[in-house]
């Protein structure tokens, strides 16, 4: 599956709905469909909200495939590049005890899938790689 549009958060609610269908058709359990549902919502507003800012809207690349048991989604963009390291365990906790933290997608989107992987290169694109192994219902 191959989603390409303008990243605007009004966008969003189509993205989840192609994800869930995808998700659903490679036969997810209900939970993994949510949580992969999840994952792609936090990385495609990150994308939104940080790459493109301040405009907040530029080219996304949504590819999703399944083989062999292991659903991949890589997610492109061609805005500013961002370099994420390892969250502490303090950043953790502020994440979730204050309103001012970053990090809250990224930490969500590690819950929820099985690897989550980032490619920066500067003045090209950036990708954000999530995997999930299936779960038959």
């Amino acid at each position: 599956m191959t989603i390409e549009m303008i990243g605007t958060l009004n966008h969003l609610g189509s993205i989840r709905d192609q994800i869930r269908g995808f998700a659903q058709r490679c036969r997810f359990s209900k939970e993994a469909i949510n949580e992969i549902e999840l994952a792609v919502d936090e990385a495609v507003a990150n994308v939104i909200l940080h790459a493109y800012a301040p405009a907040r809207e530029g080219l996304l690349e949504i590819r999703a495939k399944l083989d062999r048991g292991v659903l991949s989604i890589a997610i492109r963009d061609f805005g500013k590049s961002f370099k994420p390291r390892p969250l502490t365990a303090q950043e953790v906790k502020k994440i979730f005890t204050s309103r001012e933290s970053h990090g809250r997608g990224r930490y969500i989107m590690h819950q929820c899938m099985d690897s989550v992987t980032y490619i920066s290169l500067p003045k090209q694109y950036n990708e954000t790689v999530m995997v999930k192994k299936t779960t038959k219902k």
